[in-house]
Order: C-alpha cells, then sequence, then structure tokens
C-alpha cells in the first residue's frame, strides 16, 4: 500500500459529512464535502497514470543529456508538473 493509500485510508470520514459548527454561543451542523475510500483510491490511480504519461511523453528530453545535470533536470521538471 503507498504512502497515498494509507494516508486516505486513515483520514477518510466513515460515518457521516455532518460537522457541528461553533460561531460564538450558536451551534449547527454543517455538512462537509468528502469522498468514499474508493473515490479516494480511484483518485490516486488517476494521479498515477497522469504520471506515467508524462514521463512517456517527456523522458526522451533527457535521454540525450547525460550525467547528474539529466537527472535533476528531469526530477526540476516533474516537480514543477506535480505542483500543478
Amino acid at each position: 500500500m503507498s504512502k497515498a493509500e494509507k494516508f486516505i485510508q486513515l483520514n477518510t470520514k466513515k460515518y457521516s459529512n455532518e460537522t457541528r459548527v461553533t460561531i460564538g454561543r450558536h451551534n449547527y451542523l454543517e455538512i462537509q464535502p468528502w469522498l468514499t475510500p474508493e473515490q479516494a483510491l480511484t483518485a490516486v490511480d488517476i494521479a498515477r497514470e497522469e504520471l506515467v504519461e508524462w514521463l512517456e511523453e517527456n523522458l526522451d528530453k533527457y535521454i540525450y543529456i547525460t550525467g547528474e545535470f539529466a537527472r535533476c533536470k528531469m526530477f526540476e521538471d516533474l516537480k514543477k508538473v506535480m505542483e500543478k
């Protein structure tokens, strides 16, 4: 199990999406958006597919560059893509 999958399983709400909100002396229930564990795991699979697609489309840009520079450049570019 990946770190992302473990995080999703540990942090997904399992019972209700209603939370009690207190503003001053007033309490009320508010419905919060949430995903089922299956939906969240599907999101992880989609992210993996996107990463593989990016690597397939862009890896040839780094093949002709040799040495440590190519590795650093690829990881810098990949980090920029993942931040988007």
